[in-house]
């Protein structure tokens, strides 16, 4: 089935590689109309959800004041999420700015009913692949008790939200809406202010991973903590979970063309190394399990390095403290 080590000769895995040529050539810019279900308060509220139970779970703070998230995408619908579970500042980090970016009353209120509700979790088959999982998708009240949500929620307070959410950049009072895009260096965010940062199936995609978890610990107080998912398959280059790590680095130059990112193929391990040389300290992690895929002979030369473990892992949760 496997055809040269440098490039799959079939179509799922040619299509991405001359489309990323045809990029080259054309130096057509890349439309960035639309990421995942983040636009779907269902889904943000699910995400931001699980990143709280998680971090409870790990004995982290799970309270936080400040957050920033990387990559939010098209919307900061988890930026909603946050700010009406409690926190009063929210940072939206993207590598590019979304031209669907804007106020969405469906997208707030939609959230805001669901705390009010003290909705359940949506999991699958709702969003199957929405992570991590949970033990369970009951409200978590140990997380969201109802004096925290009686404050969060406070009539007053959720005017301020709206009025920030409407008016991005603007604080109102103690609530803070701020979306940088691009961001590029650590100034974007104040230091040593923020409690949490946190992403979904972003981390994968970053060009330097080793410069964001710096810029992550420059954010960060003392004790504030990182919780991620990162999502470590092909996202359809290849048709195997880890065809992209048998790519050379000519032929994944191809295929990622113009577009201002796509995969940085950083394993698991070679994340934890990162994140741990900046001084952070992995509480917990919770693994996906890949099943089959391309053997060890047939990686590219630059990544017969990979553990066993990586070789299996295709997706992995984890939550780290700062120094």
């Amino acid at each position: 089935m496997l055809g040269s080590r440098f490039l799959y000769l079939d179509r799922k895995r040619v299509r991405p590689i001359l489309g990323g040529i045809k990029s080259h050539i054309f130096a057509r810019p890349i439309d960035e109309e639309s990421v995942g279900g983040n636009v779907y308060p269902r889904y943000c509220y699910s995400v931001y959800l699980r990143h709280l139970v998680m971090l409870h779970q790990a004995g982290l703070g799970s309270n936080p004041e400040v957050v920033a998230e990387l990559g939010p995408g098209n919307s900061i619908g988890t930026g909603i999420a946050a700010l009406l579970a409690g926190a009063n500042e929210y940072y939206g980090l993207d590598a590019v700015a979304y031209r669907s970016m804007s106020p969405d009353s469906k997208l707030f209120d939609g959230i805001l009913d669901l705390l009010q509700s003290c909705a359940d979790i949506p999991s699958a088959p709702e969003f199957p692949e929405a992570k991590p999982p949970l033990a369970s998708y009951a409200f978590p009240r140990e997380v969201l008790s109802p004096e925290r949500l009686s404050k969060a929620l406070a009539p007053d307070r959720v005017e301020r939200i709206r009025r920030a959410y409407q008016r991005v950049g603007e604080r109102q009072g103690e609530i803070l809406f701020r979306y940088v895009a691009p961001w590029t260096d650590p100034s974007s965010v104040p230091l040593h202010t923020v409690d949490l940062v946190f992403s979904q199936a972003t981390m994968e995609h970053v060009e330097d991973v080793d410069a964001t978890y710096a810029a992550a610990a420059s954010w960060l107080k003392p004790g504030g903590c990182m919780s991620h998912q990162v999502d470590f398959r092909s996202h359809g280059l290849a048709s195997d979970w880890n065809g992209h790590w048998a790519y050379s680095d000519l032929v994944f130059w191809m295929a990622k063309g113009k577009r201002p990112y796509l995969l940085n193929r950083q394993a698991m391990s070679e994340h934890l190394a990162l994140a741990k040389r900046n001084g952070f300290e992995t509480v917990s992690t919770l693994l996906v399990a890949g099943g089959p895929g391309v053997s060890r002979e047939h990686l590219a030369s630059r990544f017969r390095h990979l553990t066993e473990e990586d070789l299996k892992t295709s997706g992995m949760y984890f939550a780290a403290r700062h120094a």
